[in-house]
């Protein structure tokens, strides 16, 4: 009954709401109603209506049962909103429910789905001190997470522990492990463990994981004998399997193999799926059949499959790389009218089509069709077209777009100046580039970590152009002098300290806590480049006594965007730095380093072991070298 009128869209509005628990049954009564309410809501997938109920149960003193809590979370991950799950769960504890097993089991769900690993870690701790032990979903979760993110030795460590805990593995544990071997290419690790898999029988996924295991690593003989050891066990493999197998063989150029296997598919009566058209499709694509290639697709749509972007984006190359650029351009506003956003790759194969037929007036023209067909034109059209012209050195065509852009009142981004600026300088008109920079500089539009590396790459064979666009761009402020691999000169006297300490990064890694500490990868290699910005960072201020220094991170772009959680990994990476260079006496080290900071949050306390003193401060150098604080 309550399923019923939980239907209806106004039951969740404040007003009805309000009446319905104002009817003086008493908070038990409210509560319970609401609570089911929640429930119903929550299993009906909609979510909104789940939070807006649950949200006036708070506000109005409503204590939710804690099932309530718990379906409403797991819908709310399931979703994939993992931010509001933490949100609705501090929000939960706040009001007194305390959690159990099952919310805690969501909430590492949720942390795999995010692929948080410090987090899950710290729910489990939480659990262990609230005297929870974790179950089999916990430690399965757990072990996906790590499989996910590369940390076999922490996976195999979690089922060890579950072991020891007397939780025995089952199959989707050692589906977890074996994908994770599998996923990079360890085949005999995964091997061995399908091999030793005890307590638990193999499924269609441990099967369809290996054989597409095999199938990365080309090794096609043993991914067609484990589908048959597969059918023999009276395990029929569905169409996941297939395309694992009819990807490799496209991508072999095996076509005619290809086909014998969608055959048997068919006299199987398994039917394809998107993966299947879209693979078959790109490899017609490649070799220039597009007949073929379009029948699949016709097959695709009489089966009822919609064209994905993956489709559109192998048709779209295929047309344009054989220059049929009407067919391409017709495809692209089809994709667009169904919703897809089109990428960088597919505007500059566009563009690489009409340039290669001297055609470079319909690139200009392609944008006032796209404005007749009522299609928005954003800066990522804009900047895609513009981009791809530059690498062309087509940079009359790049500007009459750069011009329409700012007609229609859009202003350029750090890839749109950044391209057009170097493509002027290669063509040597200096004080054009210049411009282009100044007016960087005066919006404010900054090169990132990531642009540097992508521009870098694209233009790897411009070695000497590209340093010297480099220098104008560190003069100007517009990038960090230590980003990347130092591309362009760095001014001395940091340019040998930088030198010296990628050096040593690569062939003393002589930092203990790399190989013990708590901390993500990732996060370690993040604090191992900010390194190289603090050490450009230590110059002298103070004549009086040449053995101070100020590290003054508010003029530095790279460490404003450190994450609160790399900042106690990185202070380890500096502090065993120092103690290093202190020891084998290559490098002066300050009596005093002071850490100007650009943000009161990230105010950080170095001590290191070889007798610096360190003051934290926020104001001016002279503030801090006129007082002592220690």
């Amino acid at each position: 009954m309550l399923e019923k009128i939980a239907l209806r869209d106004f039951l969740s509005s404040p007003t009805v709401l309000n009446s319905l628990t104002g009817n003086g049954d008493g908070p038990d009564s409210n509560s319970q109603v609401l609570s089911w309410l929640v429930i119903v809501y929550a299993n009906l997938k909609m979510t909104q209506d789940a939070i807006q109920v649950f949200e006036h149960m708070r506000v109005n003193g409503f204590k939710p049962h804690l099932h309530a809590c718990t379906v409403l979370l797991n819908s709310l991950v399931k979703d994939g909103v993992t931010d509001m799950v933490w949100k609705i769960y501090k929000k939960m504890v706040k009001i007194g429910v305390v959690a159990n097993m099952h919310v805690f089991n969501v909430l590492i769900h949720a942390c795999c789905k995010s692929g948080d690993v410090e987090k899950a870690e710290q729910l489990l701790s939480e659990m262990e001190l609230a005297g929870m032990f974790p179950d089999l979903f916990t430690y399965n979760t757990l072990i996906s997470l790590y499989c996910k993110k590369g940390m076999h030795y922490q996976a195999l460590s979690i089922q060890d522990r579950m072991e020891q805990g007397g939780v025995c593995p089952d199959i989707v544990t050692y589906n977890s492990l074996i994908y994770g071997y599998c996923r990079e290419g360890r085949m005999r690790e995964a091997s061995r463990l399908f091999k030793d898999i005890k307590g638990a029988v193999p499924n269609h996924v441990t099967y369809t994981t290996l054989i597409d295991g095999y199938c990365r690593v080309n090794d096609m003989d043993e991914a067609v004998r484990l589908r048959a050891e597969m059918e023999t066990k009276g395990l029929y493999p569905g169409v996941v399997t297939y395309n694992s197998i009819l990807c490799k063989l496209c991508a072999q150029g095996r076509i005619r193999d290809a086909n014998k296997l969608l055959n048997e598919m068919n006299e199987k009566k398994i039917e394809p799926d998107n993966i299947t058209c879209n693979t078959l499709i790109n490899a017609y694509c490649k070799i220039g059949d597009l007949k073929s290639a379009l029948r699949v697709r016709r097959k695709m749509l009489e089966a009822g499959l919609k064209p994905d972007k993956f489709t559109y984006k192998a048709l779209i190359h295929g047309f344009c790389k054989a220059e049929e650029m009407d067919s391409g351009k017709d495809l692209l506003f089809e994709m667009l009218d169904a919703g897809l956003s089109a990428s960088y790759c597919i505007y500059s194969w566009l563009v690489d089509g009409y340039c290669n037929q001297d055609n470079e007036e319909a690139i200009v023209r392609l944008l006032e069709e796209f404005l007749r067909k009522g299609l928005c034109v954003d800066i990522s059209v804009y900047r895609a077209l513009i981009r791809r012209l530059c690498k062309r050195e087509k940079v009359h065509f790049a500007q009459r777009i750069f011009i329409l852009m700012q007609g229609k009142g859009i202003l350029g981004d750090s890839v749109v100046y950044t391209s057009l600026a170097y493509a002027y300088l290669k063509m040597g008109e200096v004080t054009v580039a210049s411009d282009l920079l100044d007016e960087m500089y005066r919006r404010r539009l900054m090169i990132t970590l990531k642009l540097y590396r992508s521009f870098s790459a694209s233009y790897a064979d411009d070695k000497g152009i590209l340093d010297i666009f480099w220098g104008r761009v560190v003069e100007r402020g517009l990038i960090s002098k230590t980003l990347g691999t130092f591309s362009s000169p760095v001014p001395e006297p940091w340019n040998s300290s930088i030198s010296s300490l990628k050096m040593q990064l690569d062939v003393a890694p002589s930092f203990s806590c790399l190989g013990t500490s708590k901390y993500d990868p990732i996060q370690r290699r993040y604090a191992r480049n900010c390194i190289g910005e603090v050490i450009r960072l230590v110059r002298p201020t103070d004549k009086r006594n040449s053995m101070t220094r100020v590290i003054s991170l508010e003029s530095s772009n790279v460490l404003r965007r450190i994450p609160d959680c790399t900042w106690s990994c990185l202070k380890m990476e500096v502090s065993n730095f120092l103690t290093c260079q202190k020891k084998i006496g290559s490098c002066v080290l300050p009596d005093v380093v002071v850490w100007m900071l650009w943000d009161r949050r990230l105010l950080l306390l170095l001590r290191c072991s070889c007798n610096c003193s360190v003051v934290v401060y926020h104001q001016s150098v002279s503030a801090v070298l006129g007082e002592a604080h220690d």
